[in-house]
């Protein structure tokens, strides 16, 4: 039964009157949708390959070296993974037993990722989930047992042998041998006629993945088995995480460059500039106008998007370092084999590979031999095989690709990215992403999305455009630039610049160490200009305010249009000026003034002439409307009386003379209006309110009228002037 009433004494009801502060909603993030080398990025996760020497993690050893990526099960039987590289301790550590907490050894640093001995090696499969060896099964050494070379077996050390020679029936002895204990070491097992020649090829045990992929397992903690045979052992994967993989295909904040942060930095997200990747270029360039964060979407997947090379015919050197290189950076599923393809050999016992920069490396005491031709069967990383519906991607059973990716900001990071990009990197390598904004179809999606977000997308002409085209492209059917979108800005022509990213085909070998050498391009192409044009939008925001136009700002790092283009402003024939009468920023430079962004106006102009064709005032506009309908969400569902419409106007009305006085509105208003809102329309629980409001527009012409005026010649005395005047 419930309980009575308040019945006698004195209670309180709080109520909150007056103003609530509105925040502006940040409108300087950069949206970006690109390319960028995921398997350049220190520990990344290689793809499967076949014919791999797989192995358990190992336990931990003082006083050794440690690279990141590498597993090891600690003192508690869970698995780390080292997340910072150096040399662990003289002594073990106390090990944190907290799922991702860290642990720091020597120089060390570890991070649990898996409760119990669960993790050994990685690999992505071709589904783009993340597998980790959890078993590994091999045959143990038997006596007078008849072994073939490639055979494995676990010696009485718990270490992984493998027979490299045999002579006669290839027999083993009737007592186990004296094991040698040192990689690369070998153990002759029943020395003479018969005798069988075995090679350490890991510490603890290993097995040896098939020649052709398994059947993934697709569902969590689902297991698949992976082997050739009895006599190589077998491989047990445990489906360990969903794809994609972290920092694809998902919407990613990168904050601009400080030499004060502790931020892994954008390379140790996305990985270094390559030539052909656009994400990492798109960074730099960026950053380098004052821009501060970027929320970046890749969508470059080696499982997708490569190359393959087909029993290619490579040799090694016939004396010093044992080293191919393959030419290409990105390898991935590497199998080689002899020249007859009746050997394959196993990576990991016969060779390494550096999969970032393509190199093969021979091993000692390996069944490859020096000088030896051989035929590698790969695949190699290639953003060239990026489409226009990669970069726009789609929103399917609430999952997320491409650019749809923006949508999530919000619910992640409290904003959304407002100045929305998607640059190709073009011709300059055969392997560069194509596809970005000066595609129509790009160009249509980063418009809708503007729209959604209330943002603004730059789009880009193709390199080498002129500005006749540019302008026949205002109104040509199929090209990006025939809008009249009032949130697409029109950029081009594309920009030069010093191109420093590494050359993809053009990694050297040291002949002496056998270490790969990354050449850097040192050279000058052209670029989109959207990344410039955004990056100082972004820059600018920061500087001097959002209500302040881009144009007539120093571009840095532009060394000049990839096509010859006349400026001047003060010619009204200057082709600067032409494409500005067309809705097109393009970028300007006159003697000492560096280069600069130039336009004030949308691709909206000349269709319409209303304000907000101005990209300034169109961005003060965004920011008022989505800054108020955020903050209003507090006043929602409460009742509705005149208290409740005062607070409403009371804080819109602070907010837009907060933004007078920072000079981002000449006037502003909110009103309620009682002929908008009858008792019918309240009833239903709805409230009308008006603001009026005037952003200032760019001063983008000023008009001095100049006037001979004969009649100031009265004011000749024809008296000489003094000394003292």
């Amino acid at each position: 039964m419930p309980g009575p009433g308040f019945l006698h004494g004195i209670e309180t009801y709080e109520y909150t009157l007056g103003p609530g502060p509105i925040q502006v909603l940040g409108a300087a993030v950069i949206g970006l949708v690109g390319s960028a080398p995921l398997f350049a990025v220190p520990g990344a996760i290689p793809l499967w390959d076949p014919s791999w020497l797989v192995q358990a993690a190992p336990g931990w050893s003082a006083s050794t070296g440690a690279a990141v990526g590498n597993l090891l099960v600690d003192a508690n039987g869970n698995t780390q993974k080292c997340t910072t590289a150096g040399t662990t301790g003289t002594s073990a550590p106390n090990w944190a037993r907290t799922l991702n907490a860290t642990t720091t050894d020597g120089t060390v640093t570890w991070t649990l990722i898996a409760i119990g001995s669960a993790a050994g090696q990685q690999c992505i499969d071709s589904n783009g989930n993340i597998q980790t060896a959890t078993a590994i099964t091999c045959p143990t050494w038997q006596a007078s047992h008849a072994y073939t070379v490639g055979s494995l077996i676990t010696d009485s050390n718990g270490n992984t042998q493998r027979v490299t020679a045999v002579a006669g029936t290839g027999t083993s002895a009737a007592a186990a041998p004296a094991w040698a204990t040192a990689i690369g070491t070998t153990t002759t097992d029943n020395p003479g006629t018969n005798q069988v020649v075995w090679t350490l090829v890991a510490i603890g045990a290993a097995a040896i993945t098939n020649t052709t992929a398994p059947t993934w397992a697709t569902t969590l903690n689902s297991t698949t088995s992976d082997n050739i045979g009895a006599t190589t052992g077998t491989v047990t994967w445990t489906l360990t995480a969903k794809g994609p993989i972290p920092n694809l295909q998902a919407p990613v904040l990168i904050a601009g460059a400080n030499p004060n942060s502790l931020a892994p930095g954008q390379a140790g997200v996305f990985g270094p500039m390559i030539q052909g990747f656009t994400i990492p270029y798109a960074l730099n360039q960026v950053f380098a106008q004052g821009a501060g964060q970027v929320i970046a979407v890749n969508v470059f997947n080696l499982v997708s998007h490569y190359t393959n090379i087909n029993a290619a015919t490579y040799a090694f050197p016939a004396s010093g370092v044992q080293v191919i290189n393959v030419g290409h950076m990105g390898l991935s599923i590497i199998k080689i084999t002899n020249t007859a393809a009746t050997t394959t050999y196993v990576e990991g016992a016969d060779f390494t590979v550096d999969r970032v920069n393509g190199i093969v490396t021979a091993l000692g005491g390996s069944l490859i031999v020096a000088g030896q031709s051989v035929k590698i069967n790969c695949n190699y990383a290639d953003p060239s095989k990026l489409a226009d519906s990669d970069l726009v991607g789609t929103v399917t059973g609430g999952t997320y690709t491409g650019m749809q990716n923006w949508k999530l900001a919000y619910g992640l990071m409290g904003f959304f990215p407002k100045l929305l990009i998607a640059p190709a990197f073009g011709a300059a390598v055969a392997t560069g992403q194509a596809v970005g904004s000066q595609d129509a179809t790009v160009a249509a999606a980063l418009s809708t999305l503007a729209s959604s977000m209330r943002g603004m997308c730059f789009v880009d002409c193709a390199a080498g455009t002129t500005p006749a085209t540019m302008l026949s492209n205002r109104g040509a059917a199929g090209q990006a630039f025939n809008t009249s979108d009032k949130r697409t800005v029109l950029c081009g022509p594309q920009q030069l610049f010093l191109d420093t990213g590494i050359v993809p085909n053009g990694i050297s070998v040291n002949p002496v160490t056998g270490v790969a050498i990354q050449n850097i391009a040192n050279t000058t192409h052209a670029s989109p200009f959207s990344t410039w044009v955004a990056g100082v939008t972004s820059g600018n925001d920061a500087s001097v305010g959002y209500w302040w136009s881009a144009s007539n700002v120093g571009i840095n790092g532009v060394l000049g249009s990839d096509v010859s283009i006349y400026s001047s402003f003060i010619d009204a024939a200057s082709e600067k000026n032409v494409l500005n009468s067309q809705g097109i920023v393009t970028a300007f430079q006159a003697f000492g003034t560096g280069y600069r962004v130039w336009g004030n106006r949308s691709a909206g102009y000349p269709s319409y002439t209303t304000p907000d064709v101005f990209v300034a005032v169109r961005r003060v506009m965004d920011g008022i409307e989505q800054s108020v309908q955020l903050a209003m969400m507090q006043y929602l569902d409460q009742p509705i009386n005149n208290a409740l419409i005062a607070s409403i106007l009371a804080s819109v009305n602070s907010f837009l003379r907060t933004l007078i006085g920072r000079g981002a509105l000449i006037a502003g208003t909110a009103s309620f209006n009682p002929a908008e809102n009858p008792a019918s329309q309240i009833a239903n629980g709805q409230l009308v309110f008006d603001i009026d409001c005037m952003p200032p527009p760019p001063a983008e012409r000023l008009t001095f009228n100049v006037t001979i005026d004969t009649t100031l010649l009265g004011q000749l005395t024809g008296a000489a002037q003094t000394a003292s005047a």
